[in-house]
């Protein structure tokens, strides 16, 4: 009995991989239309943007994207290893406190001005307290999440405001990529 189910289902799972291998033939293929910067070779060049990329996950999001040839821009808190990451890897930084509205919207119109447009959008920026919750206090709640949640929020809303006011799409749709920490 048990075998048979097992067959059976593998039976339906095959099924179900060789219709989707069908229905991807005859997708509707589209090509990018938004003037996006040209590599030598004549490929797009994505432009990346990582809050929190100065040191620890957001630094090795910062090199790997280098490393695999994309245009990277990230803003930390921490100006010294800003500055550090930066010049080890060619990206571009903003000394920006993602807590900061201000200073965080002003990042990413840098970046807008300068590139024209944002591909790829990390939210890695984030904060913890590793504390029982009777002894963790509101204030540092509040903090937690206006490091952790409130900036991938108004960095997903200025793009799609910014992206909405362009005359031709962006070739990669919206990309928004969130790793947030502890909350």
């Amino acid at each position: 009995m048990a075998d048979n189910y097992i067959e059976k289902q593998y039976e339906q799972y095959e099924a179900r991989k060789a219709a989707w291998k069908q229905s991807q033939k005859y997708r509707k293929k589209t090509r990018p239309t938004s003037p996006s910067p040209q590599t030598e070779g004549g490929t797009r060049e994505r432009r990346v943007f990582v809050t929190g990329g100065a040191s620890g996950i957001g630094k090795a999001i910062v090199e790997t994207f280098c490393k695999e040839g994309f245009r990277v821009a990230f803003c930390d808190l921490d100006e010294k290893a800003g500055k550090e990451t930066a010049q080890g890897t060619g990206a571009v930084f903003y000394p920006a406190d993602v807590g900061n509205q201000t200073a965080l919207e002003e990042c990413m119109q840098q970046i807008f001005n300068e590139w024209g447009d944002i591909d790829i959008l990390i939210n890695n920026a984030g904060v913890s307290r590793f504390s029982p919750i009777t002894e963790t206090s509101v204030e540092d709640f509040d903090r937690i999440l206006s490091v952790n949640l409130r900036p991938a929020f108004i960095t997903s809303r200025l793009l799609a405001i910014h992206r909405h006011a362009l005359q031709t799409p962006n070739p990669y749709e919206e990309s928004s990529i969130s790793t947030p920490r502890v909350i």
